[in-house]
């Protein structure tokens, strides 16, 4: 028999019960007075087993029960549109049940445009995404459990195979349209299913080789059922799954639209395939068209030098005192030349709040221009494994001398070995950082202390040794090695975005000291994705995020080639598992034992047998250096305005998280003097 759950990061594969506790929440000043407001029970979330330090000052997870009747309050530029007959009351735009979110510090006031940068048109869907984007359930601030949001509760059944899931009944889309299961399915069936739109069924859909199954229950309710049980659900539909308006999305779809017409509206738009106006309009981010569910909607394009976003006037979430949220009526990205005038414009205090773009090297320089900018500066407990790390593409296939060293585990741990990490992290992060290998941070339940350890003694005279071991050992007049396989200079690109463009620089140094040569190819964001995706990188350098378990079995991208896109050891072997074998590469030797055992791990309801697997997987990682870690830097500054208020103290932060959305920004707000 199936038992409603919320399922935390350390019993969700347990499927145990939590049971509900009533919360009451202080109140202080507020925007306007309701007579009434809707009463908030809450779940207390069972912690994971090496658990984060608890943030403070954290707005308590709950689900609305709302009273009889209550008197909802909205904010002013919306009263306008009511009084002036364009939009509807406040209490017919909110759902039955608003999703109650209470504040961290007050009740907040209404108005504001918050302030923001962004350094490029790629940049913009990766930070609104974790800006305003509502998913099927909600993160909880420390990442340690799952708090109602769409899904209003999620009942298991069938040993973990199936899923049956509720939705908040009278959430409307930006534009006044009732979203309902249809909603749901369509996203499902006619785009996840539609090889035109998707040519391979998504991972997280195709569980255990084969499709999963949505079925429609009724109006708001659904059921998933998987052929193996799918423990990681729960974490997917926290990521945002499923979220689609058919109402608008259908008239540019195949299966709704007559052929000429589609055919005619194609090429009107510029495009050459209906599937391509399809995905341009299916942007949350670049197409204010777009109906949506979330915090904020977009009045921009992606490529606009300045990027706005405005409230939802069908948002559906209140606060403890039944005032409508956002607080916030505005968000502008500012397009700007790169990270470091993201952080000029944070010290003069034109940012009002943000993280994306700071780094751990930045909290000097942004603590001792608090008081001149107005701001302070948070610190967030980031899940990076290592915050700078040289990457091997071991797909690689256009040269076939330069693909026998970049999969040779021998020469990952020579060019590791060749890494001074105290000089790196002396000129990187002021020497505040801690040299470590790459693997998941120290606190998750499948770490041990030989992953963070192996191979990063600086030791150029061992590095030196195993590359004269490898063949390497004739050098041109500049001193490079040469390859005996061509009697070329073995030379190897490393393709980086700007921000990692410094510790290339670095790398290329530390490899001239032993012969190797390697060049940096700085390029803006999209097109190191596509490269990427076309499985042409070579080396490349990023920042290990999602380093924590369970959350990195769906965030395999810098330990396991589990899939084609964002993985940097080996694309095509991404693809080969996406396509079932028929496109990429067939993972071979280690990297096969490792997903092998990735792959068991992933259907293994046993926690402790997973968390065991889980670990196997690391050790194999960590002793081929396939992902080479630098350093590691955990806090995460944000710099926050003094006037921009109910942010928590502390939080986790972390892109699976999708943080900050995991610390409510709805309930943020900008405090008038």
């Amino acid at each position: 028999m199936s038992q409603e759950r919320r399922i935390s990061r350390r019993s969700f594969l347990k499927f145990s019960v939590i049971a509900a506790i009533g919360a009451a929440v202080q109140a202080c000043a507020q925007p306007a007075q309701p007579t009434s407001a809707p009463a908030q029970p809450t779940t207390a979330p069972a912690q994971p087993t090496k658990a984060p330090a608890q943030p403070t000052a954290t707005p308590v997870p709950a689900t609305a029960t709302p009273v009889p009747k209550p008197k909802f309050n909205e904010a002013p530029m919306l009263a306008e549109l009511v009084k002036a007959g364009k939009l509807p009351p406040v209490e017919e735009r909110l759902p039955k049940e608003p999703l109650v979110v209470p504040v961290v510090e007050e009740i907040g006031q209404y108005g504001g445009t918050w302030r923001r940068a962004h350094i490029g048109p790629a940049d913009i869907p990766n930070s609104n995404v974790r800006l305003y984007r509502e998913s099927l359930l909600h993160f909880s601030v420390d990442g340690s459990s799952y708090e109602p949001n769409v899904f209003t509760k999620w009942e298991i059944s069938d040993g973990g195979k199936t899923y049956t899931c509720s939705m908040r009944e009278g959430i409307k889309w930006s534009d006044g349209v009732p979203a309902t299961a249809d909603d749901l399915y369509f996203a499902y069936e006619d785009i996840a299913l539609n090889k035109e739109l998707t040519p391979n069924v998504p991972g997280w859909l195709k569980f255990g080789g084969e499709p999963g199954v949505m079925e429609k229950l009724d109006d708001f309710t659904v059921r998933f059922k998987f052929i193996k049980p799918y423990a990681l659900f729960p974490l997917i539909l926290a990521g945002g799954i499923l979220i689609t308006p058919k109402h608008y999305l259908k008239q540019f779809h195949a299966k709704y639209v007559d052929k000429a017409k589609l055919d005619a509206d194609t090429k009107a738009a510029g495009f050459e395939t209906w599937n391509q106006l399809f995905g341009a309009k299916n942007n949350s981010s670049d197409n204010p068209d777009l109906p949506t569910w979330h915090t904020w909607v977009t009045k921009s394009r992606n490529a606009d030098q300045r990027h706005t976003m405005e409230r939802n006037p069908y948002y559906w979430k209140v606060d403890p005192q039944g005032n409508q949220l956002p607080y916030i009526d505005y968000i502008v990205h500012d397009l700007v030349g790169g990270a470091d005038i993201v952080l000029a414009k944070c010290i003069a205090g034109e940012i009002d709040m943000q993280g994306r773009h700071l780094g751990f090297k930045d909290i000097p320089l942004l603590k001792e221009n608090e008081q001149k900018g107005d701001y302070r500066v948070l610190l967030w407990k980031s899940t990076t494994g290592v915050s700078s790390m040289v990457m091997f593409n071991m797909s690689f296939d256009a040269d076939p001398v330069k693909a026998k060293y970049l999969r040779d585990k021998k020469f990952h741990q020579a060019v590791s070995h060749a890494i001074d990490r105290d000089d790196f992290n002396r000129v990187r992060y002021l020497g505040r950082a801690k040299p470590r290998q790459a693997t998941v941070i120290d606190e998750s339940a499948d770490f041990k202390p030989e992953f963070a350890t192996r191979y990063i003694q600086y030791d150029v005279a061992k590095a030196n040794q195993m590359l004269d071991e490898l063949g390497l050992t004739k050098r041109d007049a500049e001193g490079y090695r040469i390859a005996p396989e061509n009697n070329e200079t073995l030379t190897l690109i490393n393709y980086v975005v700007a921000a990692y463009a410094p510790d290339a620089q670095l790398i290329t140094e530390y490899m001239k000291k032993v012969g190797l040569k390697v060049v940096v190819k700085e390029e803006e964001r999209t097109i190191h994705y596509n490269r990427m995706t076309a499985n042409e990188i070579e080396l490349s350098m990023w920042g290990m995020d999602g380093a924590i378990y369970p959350s990195w079995l769906n965030y395999a991208y810098w330990i396991v080639p589990w899939v084609r896109g964002s993985v940097r050891i080996g694309p095509a072997i991404g693809q080969w598992r996406e396509t079932g074998g028929k496109e990429g590469m067939a993972p071979y030797g280690d990297v096969k034992k490792a997903l092998d055992l990735f792959d068991e791990a992933l259907v293994e309801t046993d926690q402790a047998r997973q968390i065991e697997l889980a670990s196997q997987v690391l050790d194999i990682a960590s002793e081929n250096v396939w992902t080479c870690g630098i350093v590691q830097a955990m806090d995460a500054p944000w710099v926050v305005k003094n006037n921009f208020r109910n942010v928590p103290a502390t939080a986790i932060n972390d892109t699976t998280f999708l943080t900050e959305k995991n610390t409510h920004p709805e309930q943020y707000f900008i405090k008038k003097s």
